[in-house]
């Protein structure tokens, strides 16, 4: 009797750390493609010198993908043009077998 609850309670929880497991590889897979998604962002506006429609389309994409982009440009003194910047995005963190849902933010300097 003993080697049966043993063997129910062993495959219990062999289930349990796969499910949560899968669930916190899953975040972790949501959260690179978020990473690239802002890195792709950052390469577009830096290749096209600070556009307002490439910044725009890249606003648009974010949101179809779900996420929230910002960019924030700053100009030199003097200057007319942006020179630097900051891009943020804003995406949902959640782990749903351990139910988790948090926004977290990822942050990148534009050159």
């Amino acid at each position: 009797m003993e080697t049966i609850i043993k063997g129910f309670l062993g495959c219990f929880l062999l289930l349990l750390l796969t499910f949560s497991g899968y669930g916190l590889f899953s975040a972790a897979i949501d959260a690179r493609n978020a990473d690239a998604f802002l890195s792709d962002c950052v390469t577009r506006i830096e290749s096209s010198d600070y556009a307002p429609s490439v910044i725009n389309a890249c606003q648009e994409d974010a949101n179809q993908a779900g996420y929230e982009l910002s960019v924030t440009g700053y100009k030199a003194q003097g200057s007319n043009r942006n020179t630097y910047g900051q891009a943020t995005l804003l995406y949902e963190f959640k782990v749903p077998l351990l139910q988790i849902a948090t926004e977290r933010t990822v942050k990148t300097d534009l050159n």
